[in-house]
């Protein structure tokens, strides 16, 4: 077993330096490229990357968000503000089921709120009691 860590450990070591000798080089690590510089990849290597960590962290491809960027006219789901590409696809945590994109401050409160209807209805119904324009006379 310790031969097969050793051997692990060798190989990662090895890839390091083959891609620090890439990145002093100006090649991106995975193409050969022309890297971007002061990083290991190029454009499109670091792009194609981001789309795959966010197909396995959210389990959307990049058409099914362009898609929603495209019905959503590029807002958020729920506070319709301008969203960047850098949207946070809402999914229901039961059914991984995609919602829609949403602002990174919509999608914190969201999961504040554990997704919870009953709790985000409260929510509203306290700041409504709250406004600005009532006044308090119970604090």
């Amino acid at each position: 077993m310790s031969g097969q860590i050793t051997n692990f450990t060798h190989q990662a070591a090895v890839r390091r330096r083959w891609a620090q000798k890439k990145r002093r080089n100006g090649l991106c690590s995975q193409c050969n490229h022309p890297a971007i510089p002061g990083k290991s990849r190029c454009s499109s290597c670091r792009e194609l990357l981001g789309w795959n960590n966010r197909k396995r962290r959210s389990g959307i491809t990049k058409t099914e968000f362009e898609h929603l960027w495209e019905i959503q006219g590029g807002l958020c789901a729920l506070c319709r503000e301008p969203v960047g590409h850098n949207a946070h696809a809402d999914h229901d945590h039961k059914t991984k089921r995609i919602r829609g994109l949403l602002c990174s401050g919509c999608n914190l409160g969201l999961g504040h709120f554990r997704d919870n209807p009953f709790v985000l209805r409260l929510a509203a119904t306290y700041i409504e009691r709250y406004r600005e324009d009532q006044r308090c006379d119970s604090i």
